[in-house]
């Protein structure tokens, strides 16, 4: 499991204890918060994958131009 994944299930783990007695919900909108920071950095993460195959897929656009190759279109 990555670091990530990781973190985001403690996150909602944490959110979904910090309901139940006897904390009580002491602090209006802390699991609401928790959760929302879950969403937040899988949605992140997610952005990021994508951003680095297009990334890579642009490197070897490059590489094959540079060599002279025939690319595809």
């Amino acid at each position: 499991m990555s670091m990530v994944s990781e973190l985001t299930k403690r996150l909602r783990k944490y959110a979904a204890e910090y309901d139940l007695l006897p904390f009580g919900r002491e602090i209006e909108g802390t699991s609401e918060l928790l959760l929302e920071a879950a969403d937040t950095i899988e949605t992140l993460c997610e952005k990021l994958q994508v951003t680095n195959m297009d990334r890579r897929e642009m490197q070897q656009y490059q590489a094959i131009v540079k060599s002279g190759g025939v690319v595809d279109e």
